[in-house]
């Protein structure tokens, strides 16, 4: 309704490429994956086929005003506050109902809103926005102290709350988007050469802090559970899914569901599933869309008219969902949680859309 009202009101729709190719990629596996996967109620239809592109239209709506001379940093940190906030509190709610769960310690309870019973590593996705953010925090730090500080306690408390019900996704996707954003301030200070050194001396320093007590299994750390699970990222199932995938896609072409996972459900990967309920149609729309807001986010962070600021937010929090998906999928069907790797990928493409005009 909200976007309905938005539409209606803007003489600019925001309708592009993007648009298209997801709308149709939605609607076309919708209608493939009800018909040869399984029967859908009318409504997780609609969800499935109209929300995705919707919210990539809501994205690039709420932070452009056609009145305005630039995107407003001030919206945007009232549209990432109120997404952290919801995440914040029903991440607290499901700790809670993982401690009350009748099959506590096992990793597979009910979702306080929904009720639907999910695996843990699901829950680890309404942490994901906040870690993408973590250097976000340190760099407004000195600038915004009270942003920055409050930002830091929620990442703390919600890398607790995971660590409590054993999720590590959570941490794998902060360590890889914090290297990139710290990678990327380094390209932008480049000609700073005293600042330079000092990152690359204090990266190689607590690498090597970590090698050594992990090496020589200082405090018997690698004994401890989580740590130990921890560890275990490298050598990961989730790699064999990929390979079984990846080897029967040209047998099933067009879907259906018919893939060879072992005793997975799922491919643990947003796009080899998509392939696998509902082929290569749709599997090819999809990666067509994600190029192009790759593309988006790179005239982004290279654009002189972007704020610095922007830089720091919407593309870290992108890559952080991008890693996510590629790495866990709560079920076939896509999960809802796409709606918002596709809302901060139209927050790209209309920040970018404008960068071209100063």
């Amino acid at each position: 309704a909200f976007e309905g009202y938005l539409l209606l009101t803007r003489k600019k729709l925001g309708i592009d490429i993007k648009f298209v190719l997801l709308s149709l990629c939605m609607v076309l596996h919708t209608f493939i994956y009800n018909r040869l996967v399984s029967e859908l109620s009318t409504i997780r239809m609609l969800e499935l086929a109209l929300l995705p592109p919707l919210f990539y239209l809501l994205g690039k709506q709420l932070v452009w005003y056609p009145q305005e001379s630039n995107i407003s940093i001030r919206r945007v940190h009232m549209i990432i506050a109120a997404i952290l906030i919801g995440q914040f509190l029903l991440s607290i709610l499901n700790l809670y109902t993982f401690f009350k769960s009748p099959s506590y310690p096992y990793r597979i309870w009910s979702d306080f809103w929904k009720g639907e019973t999910i695996y843990a590593t699901q829950y680890s996705f309404f942490a994901i926005i906040w870690v993408s953010l973590l250097f976000y925090a340190l760099w407004i730090l000195h600038k915004r102290r009270l942003l920055g500080l409050g930002l830091l306690s929620g990442i703390l408390a919600i890398n607790v709350f995971n660590i409590l019900n054993g999720n590590r996704m959570h941490l794998g996707v902060m360590i890889v988007v914090f290297a990139f954003c710290t990678a990327f301030f380094c390209l932008q200070n480049r000609k700073n050469t005293r600042l330079f050194m000092t990152i690359i001396l204090s990266a190689v320093f607590v690498l090597a802090v970590f090698l050594i007590t992990i090496g020589f299994n200082i405090g018997n750390i690698r004994e401890i559970p989580y740590i130990e699970r921890f560890l275990r990222l490298a050598t990961n199932e989730r790699i064999g899914i990929y390979k079984d995938a990846l080897r029967q896609m040209p047998v099933y072409l067009w879907g259906g569901g018919k893939m060879d996972l072992g005793r997975f459900a799922h491919a643990h990967n947003m796009w080899l599933q998509m392939y696998n309920d509902s082929g290569i149609i749709t599997f090819t729309l999809m990666c067509l869309f994600t190029i192009l807001s790759v593309g988006d986010h790179v005239r982004l962070l290279i654009s002189k008219h972007v704020e610095t600021e922007l830089k720091y937010i919407v593309p870290p929090v992108c890559l952080g969902l991008g890693l996510y998906l590629s790495f866990e999928l709560g079920g076939r069907a896509i999960p809802d949680y796409i709606v918002f790797f596709t809302f901060f990928a139209g927050m790209a493409a209309q920040i970018a859309e404008c960068s071209k005009n100063g």
